[in-house]
């Protein structure tokens, strides 16, 4: 099975595979050269742990950025009042969403970063609710149509929340459409990353693990 990874446009970054390098064996060297120091057990070396953390692939950001916390609330009915709706509320930014708006108090990175499409400029990253932002990447993903994709944090930064959530391939074909694929990002304090650093993974699912149940079995108690 293959996963397609496409630039969408010229500054995105795609998605790296995470290859963890195998430690050197120094355990000799400790024996001969240290009385009670040993190093018989790295993480590195752990098959479990390096299958994890091999898992996937990296998500990584496209620009130098510096994001703080996003003040937002569910708002409607605000249609020909919106002068009258900031200047009451201190709510100067309002962006539809489904089923309603969310406004915002002014956030300059939200705007900062609009980028250039064929349709005009749209924003990179677009209000959620919930103090979270959809950041979006300009990159396509193409996979099996019968298969999920798993967001996941990496690396992530003190202070900046990634959600784990779960795409089917109807909801990444939308975002591939739009301005590519997209992860949710919740900032709870000021933090700051660089173009290239990591701070997502995103896995592919098997429908199975989806469906799966669990069965309990076990020892009957006693009495039973």
């Amino acid at each position: 099975m293959r996963i397609a990874f496409t630039r969408k446009y010229e500054w995105a970054l795609l998605p790296a595979k995470h290859r963890i390098p195998p430690p050197p064996d120094e355990s000799a060297m400790y024996e001969r050269n240290f009385r009670w120091v040993r190093q018989p057990r790295r993480a590195e070396r752990c098959g479990p742990w390096r299958l994890g953390s091999d898992l996937g692939w990296i998500v990584r950001s496209p620009v130098d950025i510096c994001l703080t916390p996003v003040h937002d609330v569910q708002v409607a009915g605000f249609e020909g009042e919106l002068t009258a709706f900031w200047q009451a509320t201190g709510f100067e930014e309002v962006w539809p969403r489904p089923n309603g708006a969310t406004a915002v108090r002014r956030t300059g990175w939200l705007r900062l970063y609009d980028i250039a499409t064929e349709d005009g400029w749209r924003s990179m990253f677009v209000p959620n609710g919930d103090g979270s932002v959809e950041w979006h990447l300009g990159w396509e993903m193409e996979f099996p149509d019968t298969h999920f994709v798993l967001v996941l944090p990496a690396d992530v930064p003190s202070g900046l929340e990634v959600p784990t959530g779960v795409l089917n391939h109807r909801a990444v074909q939308r975002l591939n459409a739009a301005t590519g694929f997209s992860v949710a990002i919740r900032p709870h304090r000021t933090v700051r990353l660089k173009r290239g650093q990591p701070f997502a993974r995103v896995v592919l699912l098997h429908p199975d693990s989806i469906k799966a149940t669990a069965v309990e079995a076990g020892p009957e108690e006693e009495g039973g």
